[in-house]
């Protein structure tokens, strides 16, 4: 989870590492530890380490709760980062992509490819392709393909604070004046709901069919229900 804001005035948040039973999928998310602080974690040695060693020592000899011992094994790692090939990722031959080495090599068993999964859809398709769209049309980032002119920009804004949302959806979406401060679930809203409205006439024919294109992989792939329309969704994707 990314850092959690206390306060709207302050700058403390926690960044919390959560764990989740597979075989009892009706027990909700649990917490392993909080790292607070100012800002995201400097050392990821401290952030991980405690961790790292705990959950070594419980694969190892089990956890006894009520007196019955539980044996512990850790199905899976789901982080934001990639990393590309387990034995030179841990002798840190890919120095380009961390700056530091992470306690995570050291779990017992643990291959940085199988067992580490990166593909998570916050970083990937709401921080990543949604993200570098919507900011790189409306700060004019792009050099061969549409900029949205201030007039444009004010024009979408007043389209978005006019838009109407569910009672379950927590966060509105802002206006283009705050895209830097847009969190992943206002990218993810965005896109299957608000794309079409806002989008359909901003930019040319081809970058509108291109992105509703990229809707339609995003949401063939989010769910196993459209598992034999995979095959579709990439074709989608390369287009």
């Amino acid at each position: 989870m990314n850092g959690l804001p206390l306060h709207k005035s302050e700058l403390t948040q926690f960044w919390p590492i959560l764990m989740r039973l597979p075989e009892m999928p009706e027990v909700p998310l649990m917490t392993v530890a909080i790292f607070a602080g100012e800002c995201k974690p400097e050392s990821v040695e401290d952030y991980l380490r405690s961790f790292v060693t705990e959950l070594n020592y419980f694969e190892k000899y089990g956890i006894l709760i009520n007196g019955r011992q539980f044996k512990i094994k850790q199905r899976a790692i789901i982080i934001d980062d990639e990393p590309r090939n387990h034995d030179d990722f841990k002798r840190g031959v890919y120095v380009g992509h961390y700056s530091n080495a992470t306690p995570l090599t050291d779990l017992d068993g643990c291959d940085t490819i199988a067992d580490i999964i990166s593909s998570e859809p916050l970083h990937f398709r709401d921080y990543g392709i949604s993200r570098k769209c919507m900011r790189g049309w409306s700060e004019r980032k792009f050099s061969a393909a549409t900029k949205w002119s201030p007039q444009v920009r004010k024009a979408i804004s007043k389209d978005l604070e006019q838009l109407k949302f569910p009672v379950e959806f927590s966060r509105k979406v802002r206006s283009l004046k705050y895209i830097k401060f847009w969190k992943g679930m206002e990218y993810n809203y965005f896109l299957h709901n608000a794309r079409s409205v806002i989008l359909k006439g901003m930019l040319t024919d081809e970058e509108y069919t291109h992105f509703m294109h990229y809707f339609c992989a995003m949401t063939l792939f989010n769910s196993q229900e459209y598992v034999e329309h995979w095959p579709y969704a990439r074709e989608l994707l390369r287009q």
